[in-house]
């Protein structure tokens, strides 16, 4: 005769089954209330607290059904899985093994094993045990998506996209699999695709942490300052005690702020949460920096103000002790790394790719670390180097942290220090005696263990501070630019851009999250004096960004928004072409132009600046400075709207200008003086240490 508890959890399986998972646990707890050691029952519920994200409670009550009945091989799988979520990958590697030594063709026992080889960093045993999985059921989704992550940890991004995609494909309620192709979406930055599949994801789980935090950051770039704040406060209510979700979540920063009135309130708002913040533990979130975009939000940079003491109170939320003894370098030898994050390869390679290129005037190795992906755009676009080394790490911080320690690097140079969570938390954990970096990072890090920012005497102003960093006054710009080439057979009429052959136009060739609200009236002053003229942006690579600005303004400019020309992206060769083509081209205001002040000189192009207080906004007086070129340097604003105005109505005066950029261009390009003095300071600095700030 069948007993009653048997019949009971056939039920409570078939509700477990389509997701009535309170149905199934009335249904479980029924069995336990008459036979408290029921194994199944113990199991079944355990799961159901584990998908609640109970993850301690789940561990209990299915430790109680192998204290039951330890011999079934799902369940120590089972429990593997729940060690793997509270981060306990030792414990859910010998859980693993377990279930696998009672059922040796167990795939959820090979699958969980592999995960918790990848949270020991044993990639290759982790591969291996995912493929044994998938031999033994080729159709496991799971598995196809964790396959999808060891890749894509290792910078394989096209074969992790394959993966998921497989996974999805086979399970379109992988609400893992959905987050985690968003993600590499997101990282290509096609962030339309990510948030279609993040809302996918959140349908199926309306409470996945990950997924409603990646669409938090996903809002964020486009511009979606309060639903993103939204996102990310929802992510939180799952896990109110996490530290770095809420830190995230007051950090919600407006990329296109619609008035000046609304930067100094998000800057009062800010600092006031930063007093609020407990400090934050490193350590304990090691596994989950990378991903965390819990850096400090890049808007600040373009805000205008001074945010020295705002980035030194924004690192010391953080704590991590540092390492007692570094490895030390035994082979003779200084040894030197530049470092660069995926996502970053281009602009690192348009101003580091000539000093790579002149390295060799002292004897010290340079080795170039990053993502496998990063390492291979990088190579393609260099020519042979004798002796370049090159250095591989994951995106693991953990994991990249002990590679980079091993090397026994004298300095790391950080290409960027805040551009992305991977190259801000980088630093806090010491990979070498020296960490310093350079005006990839437009402004001062604030990272205590960054020692040393190399700028020059051509931009600085205000001097140390505005650094938390030994600053450090090189007399060349650190760059030996190598400049783009435009072929005759490339040039196009302003007409091709849509522009009127016979009317001026004046282009800002920024990005549109760098143009402050102050920059508004000089474009409105400007305008109003030219009546015939056109201003012209790119639009951005959100279209949101682009539909922000021309609101802000249009709001602005009344009437003469009409003259407000937002062109479509370019290709590059139009792109070049674009700025042979104006009349006059505008720096930015609070931030000027860096690459795309070198690629007008390039071109033989003057640019009206204004600089202001701080390096970001000195970068085009730095140029000028190194060629011995000031006449589109402006005063003030006054001066600024002279120059301008002169530029687009003196035909005369435009042509001798560029001519005079052309001639001077050799003192700034390929500079070879530069390059060698950058090499010597970074040298000195790895065998002498930063000076005392």
């Amino acid at each position: 005769m069948t007993e009653p508890h048997d019949i009971w959890l056939r039920q409570g399986l078939a509700h477990h089954q389509k997701g009535e998972l309170e149905q199934a646990e009335r249904v479980y707890r029924r069995i336990l209330e008459r036979q408290p050691r029921h194994a199944d029952a113990l199991h079944l519920l355990g799961g159901i607290e584990g998908i609640r994200g109970n993850h301690d409670e789940a561990l209990s009550l299915i430790d109680t059904a192998i204290e039951a009945n330890a011999r079934v091989a799902l369940f120590h799988a089972n429990r593997a899985a729940l060690l793997l979520e509270l981060r306990r990958a030792e414990e859910a590697l010998a859980a693993a093994d377990r279930a696998l030594a009672l059922d040796a063709r167990l795939p959820e026992g090979h699958n969980h094993r592999g995960t918790a080889l990848v949270f020991l960093d044993r990639a290759d045993e982790a591969m291996a045990a995912y493929q044994q999985a998938l031999a033994l059921q080729p159709n496991y989704a799971e598995v196809h998506s964790n396959l999808g992550n060891l890749y894509r940890g290792r910078g394989d991004l096209n074969q992790a996209k394959q993966c998921y995609l497989t996974a999805i494909r086979l399970n379109p309620r992988d609400a893992g699999a959905l987050n985690n192709l968003a993600a590499v979406y997101l990282g290509e930055q096609a962030v339309d695709e990510a948030e279609l599949l993040l809302r996918k994801a959140i349908a199926v789980q309306p409470n996945a942490t990950e997924s409603l935090n990646n669409l938090g950051l996903v809002q964020q770039l486009q511009g979606k300052y309060q639903e993103a704040t939204r996102s990310f406060a929802q992510a939180l209510k799952t896990r109110p005690e996490h530290d770095l979700w809420q830190l995230r979540k007051e950090a919600v920063c407006p990329v296109i702020p619609p008035n000046r009135k609304a930067i100094g309130y998000w800057r009062k708002r800010f600092e006031k949460a930063l007093g609020s913040i407990a400090p934050i533990d490193l350590g304990r979130y090691a596994a989950e920096l990378t991903k965390s975009n819990a850096h400090p939000p890049y808007p600040l940079a373009y805000q205008g103000e001074d945010n020295c003491d705002l980035k030194r109170r924004y690192a010391e939320l953080f704590h991590h002790r540092e390492p007692e003894n570094l490895v030390a370098n035994r082979s003779g030898r200084t040894r030197i790394a530049f470092l660069v994050t995926r996502g970053h390869e281009g602009i690192f390679l348009s101003c580091t790719k000539g000093i790579i290129q002149r390295w060799g005037a002292s004897d010290a190795v340079l080795t170039i670390v990053g993502p496998t992906s990063s390492l291979e755009k990088i190579r393609a676009s260099l020519e042979p180097v004798p002796a370049l080394q090159w250095l591989a790490i994951p995106e693991d911080l953990p994991a990249a942290v002990r590679i980079i320690r091993q090397a026994a690097f004298d300095l790391v140079y950080f290409w960027e220090v805040g551009s992305d969570s991977l190259n801000y938390f980088l630093p806090f954990f010491r990979l070498a005696p020296i960490q310093c970096t350079s005006w990839g990072t437009s402004e001062t890090s604030g990272v205590p263990n960054i020692d040393a920012y190399l700028s020059s005497r051509l931009w600085e102003s205000g001097g140390q501070a505005h650094y938390t960093e030994k600053l450090i006054l090189l007399d060349h710009i650190p760059c030996a630019y190598e400049p783009p080439v435009l072929q005759p057979n490339q040039r196009k009429a302003r007409t091709h851009y849509g522009l009127p052959a016979d009317t001026p136009f004046y282009f800002c060739p920024q990005n549109l999250f760098k143009l402050h609200p102050d920059f508004d009236d000089l474009i409105a002053r400007l305008l109003a004096e030219d009546r015939d003229a056109r201003f012209v942006l790119v639009s951005g690579k959100r279209d949101h960004w682009t539909t922000l600005l021309r609101t802000r303004l249009e709001k602005r400019l009344g009437v003469d928004g009409d003259r407000l020309v937002f062109l479509p992206r370019l290709s590059y060769s139009d792109y070049l072409n674009l700025l042979c083509e104006a009349d006059v081209l505008l720096d930015s205001l609070h931030f000027s132009g860096g690459n795309t002040s070198m690629e007008a000189v390039a071109m033989g192009v003057p640019v009206v600046t204004l600089p202001g207080r701080f390096i970001r906004g000195r970068f085009t007086l730095g140029c000028y400075r190194q060629m011995g070129f000031s006449e589109t340097i402006a005063q003030d604003e006054d001066d600024w709207l002279r120059l301008a105005l002169e530029l687009a109505h003196d035909a005369e005066k435009r042509a001798e200008l560029r001519a005079t950029v052309a001639a001077k261009s050799v003192q700034l390009l390929r500079c070879t003086q530069a390059a060698q003095e950058f090499e010597a300071t970074l040298v000195r600095l790895a065998r002498e240490g930063a000076p005392d700030a």
